[in-house]
C-alpha cells in the first residue's frame, strides 16, 4: 500500500491527485450507503436494487458540495482538530440536503431514516480514511526526506546534534577515532571506528557523513577533508555560531564551507570595532552582499543610529527582517533606518542629507558600497554603468564633504588595477575621484579600501558553481590558467572595517588576498565537496568542466598593486599601497573631464575620452 501511495506522489501531479481522492470520497460514500442500508435490515435488503437513485442523487449532492466547501484543498496534506470540524459542517450540510430530496422524491418508498444513518457512518468512515492517508504521506515525505547519514563525533557535540539533525537526517551510526566508544551505543545507536565507513557507506547507502566537531580549525578541516574525500560522499561540517553557546546554538550545517575552498583562517579580532558604539554611520549598497555584511557586523558594536541605503526594495526588505532579529536577540537598541534611494538622483541625496543636518545627525562614517559590479553585464551597458559608479561616487563624496562627515570610505577592486573592463574603469576613476578630493578636503578623512574576489557573493563563481554542479553540469570555467584572489564575504567585511578605523587621510587599503587560486582548480574542489568526480574517459558520468574562453573584459590574471610598492599597518591582513595619482590633472578639470562624459551620454564619446587617458 505505502508503495503504492509513494508511486503515486511521486508521479501524478496536483490535478490528477486530486481526481483520484475524490474518486476514492465517492466510493466511501457508496460504502456508507451500503453500511446504512444492511444496519437498518441486518440484510442488503430488495430495497437497495430498487433504490439505485439514491446512490446517484447521494454522488450528486456529493459533489456539488466538495466544489462548494473546496474539499480536497482544505485536508489533502494535513489533518487536525480544525480538519474535524471542517468535515463535521461539510458532512452535516451534506446529510441534510440529502435528506431533503429523499423525502421529496421517494419513489420508491425506501426507508426515510437511511439519510440520518448515512450521516454519522460515511462521517466515520471519511474521517478515518483521511487520518489513514495522512498518516501514510507523511510515512512516505519521511522516506523521501530522511537521508542516511554518519555522524564522526561521538563526543557530546554529536550527541547534541543528532536531536536537532533527526527531522531530516536518518543516523545510521557515529565514527569515532576513540577506540573506548567504538562498539558501545549512544541513544540506540552505534560507535563505529573510521575502517568501518566504507561497509557502512556499501550495506546502508549512506551519501553524507556529518563532522561534528565545531571547533575545528582550518588545517584540522583540511585533514577530515582529504581522509574522507576517497569514500566519495558529502561531507558537511557543523559549526557553533559566534557568541552562541550550545545552549542556544544555531545549527549551522553547510558541507562546502568557504574556508575549506580558499584555506584561508580568518583571524578575528572585534575590539577596534568599539569605535562604532555610539555613532552615526550611512552605508550605500546596504543591501548587497559586503553592505549587508557590514551591516550585520557594525550592528553588533551598537552604533547610535545606521541609515542603510539601496536602490532595491527587495534587498532592503531582506536586510530590514535579519538586521531586526540581531537587534531583538542581543537586545541593541540602535536606531536602523532603511532609504530607498538612487545615489544618482542627486536632488534626493541632497534632500536625505539636509534632513540629516536639520535633525543635527552628524555623520561618523561613510561606507560606500554601491556600484555595478558584473563585469559581463557592465561590459554590455557601458554607459548606463560608468553613470551609475561615477555619479554614485560623486555625489555622496561631495554630499560628505558639505555635511562635514568624519570618514568616508571606498569600497573598490583589484579590477581597478590596470584595467581592462568597464566595471575596473570606474573604479579605478572613482579611486581617483576619491584621491582627488581628499586632497580638498578640510573636514572628512576619505580613504579607499580594494580587495578581490568574495565568494558567495551575488554573481561570484562558487553560487554560479554550486547551481551548475546541482544541475548536473557542465561547470564552465573561461580558462584553464585563469587566477583570482578569493576571500569570504565575512573577512573581506571584517578587514573593511578595520581599514576604516586605522586608515589615514588619502590611502588606499589592500586587503591581504594570499596567493591567487587557479578557477579550475575552485571548480574541482568544489566537485569533490560534493562526493563527485570530473568527468573523464575512466569516469563518464561525472561533472563536466567546460572550457568557454575569456570573455570581454576578462583579465588572465588579477593585480591587487600597480606597482609592488606597499607599507604595513598595525593590522598583518592589511596593507597600504605606495600609489601616486595618475591622472596627472587638476581636481576641478577632472571633475569636468567627467561631467563632459556624462552629459555627452554616448558610449562611442565614452570610449574616445576613455582613450584620452588610455584606459582603453
Amino acid at each position: 500500500m505505502i508503495k503504492l501511495l509513494k508511486f503515486l506522489q511521486l508521479n501524478l501531479n496536483i490535478s490528477q491527485k486530486k481526481i483520484i481522492i475524490s474518486l476514492f470520497d465517492i466510493l466511501l460514500l457508496t460504502l456508507a450507503i451500503f453500511v446504512s442500508f444492511i444496519i437498518k435490515y441486518e440484510s442488503l435488503n430488495i430495497y437497495l436494487i430498487y433504490n439505485i437513485y439514491v446512490f446517484i442523487i447521494g454522488i450528486i449532492i456529493f459533489i456539488i458540495n466538495s466544489f462548494i466547501f473546496n474539499l480536497n484543498q482544505q485536508i489533502i496534506r494535513t489533518f487536525n482538530i480544525s480538519n474535524v470540524i471542517f468535515l463535521s459542517k461539510f458532512i452535516i450540510v451534506f446529510t441534510v440536503i440529502f435528506s431533503i430530496f429523499t423525502f421529496l422524491f421517494n419513489f420508491s418508498n425506501s426507508p426515510r431514516s437511511i439519510p440520518i444513518f448515512i450521516g454519522p457512518i460515511f462521517f466515520f468512515i471519511f474521517v478515518s480514511s483521511r487520518l489513514m492517508l495522512v498518516y501514510a504521506t507523511q510515512n512516505i515525505n519521511d522516506l523521501n526526506e530522511k537521508i542516511p547519514i554518519l555522524i564522526y563525533g561521538a563526543g557530546s557535540s554529536g550527541v547534541y546534534f543528532n536531536q536537532l539533525l533527526k527531522p531530516t537526517r536518518k543516523i545510521v551510526g557515529y565514527i569515532d577515532d576513540d577506540n573506548t566508544k567504538v562498539g558501545r551505543k549512544i541513544n540506540s545507536i552505534s560507535v563505529f571506528s573510521y575502517d568501518d565507513i566504507n561497509d557502512l557507506v556499501k550495506s546502508k547507502n549512506i551519501k553524507e557523513i556529518i563532522v561534528a566537531i565545531p571547533r575545528l580549525n582550518i588545517s584540522q578541516r583540511k585533514i577530515f577533508l582529504k581522509k574522507l574525500r576517497d569514500f566519495q560522499l558529502k561531507i558537511n561540517f557543523i559549526t557553533l555560531g559566534q557568541n552562541q553557546n550550545k545552549s542556544n546554538s544555531n545549527l549551522d550545517l553547510d558541507n562546502i564551507r568557504l574556508y575549506d575552498l580558499i584555506e584561508r583562517d580568518l583571524k578575528v579580532n572585534y575590539d577596534l570595532n568599539k569605535e562604532f558604539f555610539d555613532r552615526s554611520i550611512i552605508i550605500s549598497g546596504a543591501g548587497g552582499s559586503i553592505g549587508s555584511e557590514l551591516s550585520r557586523q557594525i550592528l553588533m558594536s551598537e552604533p547610535k543610529n545606521l541609515f542603510l541605503i539601496d536602490f532595491s526594495e527587495l534587498n532592503l526588505f531582506n536586510l530590514n527582517k535579519q538586521l531586526n532579529l540581531i537587534k531583538n536577540q542581543f537586545k541593541i537598541n540602535t536606531s536602523i533606518k532603511f532609504k530607498l534611494l538612487n545615489l544618482v538622483d542627486k536632488k534626493n541625496l541632497e534632500l536625505f542629507f539636509d534632513e540629516l543636518n536639520n535633525r543635527h545627525q552628524n555623520i561618523d562614517f561613510v561606507f560606500h558600497c554601491a556600484a555595478y559590479k558584473h563585469v559581463n553585464l557592465v561590459e554590455d551597458n557601458k554607459m548606463f554603468s560608468f553613470k551609475n559608479n561615477m555619479l554614485s561616487t560623486i555625489n555622496l563624496a561631495n554630499l560628505s564633504i558639505n555635511s562635514f562627515v568624519k570618514k568616508f570610505v571606498l569600497i573598490s577592486s583589484d579590477k581597478a588595477v590596470r584595467p581592462k573592463s568597464m566595471m575596473g574603469i570606474t573604479k579605478y576613476l572613482s579611486e581617483v575621484y576619491i584621491q582627488k578630493i581628499s586632497k580638498k578636503s578640510e573636514t572628512t578623512n576619505f580613504s579607499i579600501v580594494r580587495f578581490g574576489n568574495v565568494l558567495g557573493s551575488s554573481g561570484s563563481v562558487l553560487p554560479i558553481f554550486r547551481s551548475q554542479i546541482e544541475n548536473g553540469g557542465p561547470i564552465t570555467v573561461t580558462d584553464p590558467n585563469a587566477t583570482r584572489f578569493f576571500m569570504t564575504i565575512e573577512e573581506a567585511s571584517y578587514l573593511v572595517i578595520q581599514a576604516s578605523i586605522i586608515s589615514e587621510k588619502s590611502e588606499i587599503l589592500l586587503i591581504n588576498m594570499g596567493k591567487p587560486v587557479k578557477v579550475i582548480d575552485l571548480a574541482k574542489k568544489l566537485i569533490s565537496f560534493y562526493g563527485l568526480n570530473e568527468r573523464s574517459k575512466e569516469n563518464p558520468e561525472g561533472i563536466e568542466i567546460k572550457i568557454t574562453g575569456l570573455k570581454k573584459g576578462e583579465k588572465l590574471h588579477e593585480e591587487l598593486l600597480i606597482n609592488e610598492k606597499s607599507i604595513k599597518t598595525i593590522n598583518e591582513n592589511l596593507m597600504i599601497a605606495n600609489e601616486e595619482d595618475n591622472i596627472k590633472i587638476s581636481f576641478e578639470d577632472f571633475q569636468i573631464f567627467l561631467k563632459d562624459i556624462i552629459e555627452n551620454n554616448s558610449e562611442i564619446y565614452l570610449n574616445k575620452k576613455l582613450k584620452d587617458l588610455n584606459l582603453l
